[in-house]
Parts: C-alpha cells; structure tokens; sequence
C-alpha cells in the first residue's frame, strides 16, 4: 500500500483539517447518519472517488493483464512442448528438431483443354517415368536409415528386456527412425507401380511388402494428424473445382532430422559394433 499511496496525488491522502472543540466529539457517520451528510460534505467524497476511481481502474485493469499474460504464456509453453520432442521420439535425436514452414508442391493443375499437368513441380525429382535420377533422390533419402545404439538408447526406447533386439551380425542393437522407414515404402509402392521397369514379380511375399507398406503409410499419415486447410479451386477445363495442396505447412525441418541420422549412422557420432552381446 505504501507504494500506492506514493504514487498517487498527496491531495488524496492530505484534505484539509479543523480543530475540534474539546466539549465536542468526532463525527462518526454510522448508517443511520448518512442521510444527514451537508452538501460541502457530499461535494468532498464525490471529489474523493473522482481521484480515486481512476487509479482503481487501472489496478484492475493491470492485474487483469498479469494474469491474463501468465495465462497466455502457460498456454504456449504447453503448445510447444512438442518442440522438445514427443515422448515416443528417439530423445538423442530430439535436438535436431526445428520447425519450419515448408510450401508443398506437385498438386496438379487443370488446362483449359481438361488435361491435368504440374504447376509447381519439386525441383528435386522423385516422380514420373524411372530413370537413374529418380532412383538416385530415393536411395539419397532413405539409405544410412538403420543404425547401431547403445544398450542404454535400447533400454530407454524399449524397455529393460531387449535381448530380442541384438543383432549378432551388426554386433549391437539396430534401430531406425520411422520416417525414413517410411519414406522407404513409398519407395517400394513408386517401384511396384513399374514392376516391368525394376524386375519384380508379384509374390505372395511382394504382397504382403506391398500391403505393410501401404498400412504404415496410412497410419504414419493418422498419426501425424496435419491439420492444414487446403483449398479447392474452379477450372473450367474440369467444370467443376479440383484440390489445391501447394500450401505451406508447418514442418520438422527434414535435412536436420537426415543430417543427424546420417551423422549416427557414420559420423562422429555412430556407435561402434561390439561382439559382446546382451
């Protein structure tokens, strides 16, 4: 109170004085004298609460806004928490997470004429017809994708029994991070869609790699849960509208994610094969 009363005007708190006869005591204004307070009386606390008041009014109006900005910032440490790396992330790898806005390409456009074409296609090619620079962008992505971790990162990751995931071959415990296993079934879906081109032939057991391929796509696609709108636009070509997906979304940035793998999988990083087990 005393630094309120500090920077408040004196005259608030200083009115002027009069000294009381001895034979009379202090006024006292209970409820039932109110209604005797004289005009100079009423005139003094009207001027009180016109000083008063407006410095009430910005106290309110100030801890109104300290609360409001506590609250506001435990609402944002809460919606970036996932900066720091969801519980189930490989936490070694959490921080090379960051975030970017990346602007989408590829989605197709409608000529006049009603064929379809790419506006805006990536200029890294990883679609169309096969050829050694297709296939070249695709292995870049997912090759390195598998690496050796410490029994600690697989204990940390799966739990304390994890016997079942030494490799006697590698000498340790192999992991992989999901993107680039996926990234690795879109691959294979690409190359079954030009079996002739690559030699393959639809077995039983190319089925059933086909199939888990498409499963993890779906679900990895669930599970990431991309809440970007997308438009759709008019052409005329159709007559009718058709999706526009080239729209920036919010990203991890991927070539810091390929760059920590990459660094795991032969860097400085990368954790040693041992021929002691488990």
């Amino acid at each position: 109170m005393e630094k309120l009363s500090s920077a408040l005007p004196k005259r608030l708190f200083h009115g002027e004085y009069h000294r009381l006869p001895l034979h009379e005591e202090p006024r006292t204004y209970t409820d039932n004298s109110v209604h005797r307070l004289g005009g100079n009386d009423r005139k003094n606390w009207r001027q009180v609460a016109e000083r008063v008041l407006p410095w009430l009014l910005v106290l309110t109006f100030a801890c109104t806004t300290i609360a409001l900005l506590v609250s506001s910032s435990s609402e944002a440490s809460d919606s970036c928490k996932e900066r720091k790396g969801w519980t189930t992330d490989f936490m070694p790898a959490t921080p090379a997470i960051e975030h970017e806005i990346v602007y989408f390409s590829g989605s197709p456009a409608i000529a006049e004429n009603g064929s379809l074409f790419i506006p805006n296609p990536d200029p890294v090619r990883y679609i169309g017809e096969p050829n050694a620079e297709v296939d070249k962008n695709w292995d870049e992505l997912t090759w390195g994708r598998y690496f050796l971790i410490t029994e600690d990162e697989a204990k940390s990751a799966w739990g304390d029994d994890v016997g079942e995931f030494w490799d006697e071959k590698q000498g340790g415990y192999v992991a992989g991070i999901d993107m680039f296993h996926t990234l690795h079934c879109v691959d294979q879906i690409r190359k079954l869609l030009h079996a002739p081109h690559y030699n393959i032939t639809i077995s039983t057991n190319t089925a059933l790699h086909r199939d888990h391929c498409l499963e993890q796509i779906r679900q990895y696609i669930m599970c990431a849960g991309d809440l970007t709108p997308i438009p759709t636009k008019f052409y005329s070509g159709l007559g009718r509208n058709y999706v526009d997906s080239d729209y920036p979304h919010t990203c991890r940035n991927f070539q810091k994610l390929h760059d920590w793998v990459l660094d795991r999988y032969e860097g400085a990083s990368a954790v040693h094969s041992t021929t002691q087990g488990p």
